[in-house]
């Protein structure tokens, strides 16, 4: 009788809300709380302000500024001055690509050289200017997949990270990443420079990436093409092929050796594009590397999709939603302008010619054993539309 006594003079008191719960308070006193605000929230997060992620970013920067973790595309609009309406703006970006240095390559660019970079770019980082991250992968496999995170100084390249980055789910939002890269355009010093690193017993476990000043979005993609393929090519059942491209058509998968911007342009059209800067041919089957490309249309009319389209001059950075996993590839096409029809290639050709694109040996030899453990079959080919043809 007693308690439901108290629960009935409990419910006559006074309602405030945190968050989307109500509780119960003590009656009125005066002088202590300001009665005519009938909610409190905590705790003071918002977009912008998410104590997980800051907490996540405290090994290597100070966020001052706001921080917004995968931002949302509304957000994102706004921060960049786009119409909601609008789903393709211009960068004002170069479509160039950098050349980036490795620490501990040469005696020229040491490790130690790499950690003064890396010091500059996250104190500039710290000094409160809104920063974006963007935490996916690369790899559509799971098999075949590492994690990364994008800091940058730049909404346009929040929107770029999206576009050629993998999602992850939501709970892997917010945690730092094997592969971790620091984006500063408004850095006063040009750099383009990575490292990776190991573990106590020698094994490639990451790498970080440094790109500052006058960034330019395909030495991103340059830059974690490399870093997948030196990471994951360590795992003998991986091969990486970073600079193929690779169809999708039904059932059926192919790579493109020697596909430019405009081959892949005209294969997103065709919605035959599974993946425009790299894919990963391994046991069970090809996934993409990157989810997203740069694409040519030249005069051509095109239609975006899905997402926020990038114009970075001539290129329209894209998103190219991949399935997890496609299968083995059918065929293997080498693009040759000198080649007047299409001819089929032994083997041992094809390898010749993977070999004179300047590729790795090792990525080389991998690619053999590929082929004579399938019933891939490889071709030279004048033009993409040769390929079309085909799918």
């Amino acid at each position: 009788m007693f308690i439901r006594q108290i629960v009935k003079k409990s419910s006559t008191l006074p309602i405030i809300r945190i968050g989307s719960l109500k509780f119960s308070t003590f009656p009125k006193i005066p002088g202590l709380v300001d009665h005519s605000v009938d909610y409190v929230v905590f705790p003071r997060e918002r977009e912008g302000l998410d104590y997980k992620l800051n907490w996540s970013l405290v090994d290597y920067l100070i966020p001052k500024g706001d921080a917004f973790g995968n931002i949302k595309i509304e957000t994102l609009k706004r921060k960049i001055g786009v119409k909601s309406s609008e789903c393709l703006f211009s960068s004002g970006l170069s479509d160039k690509v950098g050349n980036f240095v490795e620490a501990g390559i040469s005696d020229d660019f040491g490790f130690d050289d790499f950690d003064e970079q890396k010091s500059t770019i996250t104190k500039y980082l710290s000094t409160g200017v809104d920063l974006f991250v963007e935490d996916a992968s690369l790899g559509s496999y799971r098999g075949s997949s590492i994690g990364v995170r994008i800091v940058s100084d730049d909404p346009v390249f929040a929107a770029i990270s999206r576009n050629i980055l993998i999602p992850v789910p939501k709970k892997h939002h917010s945690n730092a990443q094997p592969i971790t890269v620091f984006i500063a355009t408004g850095a006063s010093d040009a750099v383009e420079s990575m490292a990776f690193d190991e573990s106590e017993d020698g094994e490639l476990i990451g790498a970080t990436v440094l790109l500052a000043s006058s960034t330019k979005p395909l030495s991103l993609v340059k830059t974690l093409s490399h870093a997948v393929s030196v990471i994951l090519g360590e795992k003998n059942e991986c091969l990486v092929l970073a600079e193929a491209a690779a169809t999708l058509k039904g059932n059926v998968s192919g790579l493109v050796i020697g596909c430019d911007a405009a081959s892949l342009g005209a294969l997103y059209q065709a919605q035959a594009l599974y993946s425009g800067h790299g894919a990963i041919w391994g046991p069970k089957g090809l996934s993409a590397t990157f989810g997203g490309s740069f694409l040519d249309f030249g005069s051509s009319s095109f239609k975006i999709n899905e997402g926020l389209a990038v114009k970075v001059e001539k290129l329209l950075c894209v998103p190219t939603p991949a399935v997890n996993l496609a299968p083995i590839p059918s065929t293997v096409s080498f693009i040759s302008k000198s080649s007047k029809a299409k001819v089929e290639l032994s083997n041992k050709d094809a390898v010749d010619l993977l070999a004179e694109t300047g590729v790795e040996a090792a990525v080389v030899e991998k690619f053999g054993q590929k082929l004579e453990g399938s019933a891939t079959k490889c071709f030279r080919v004048s033009s993409v539309d040769e390929i079309l043809k085909q799918l």
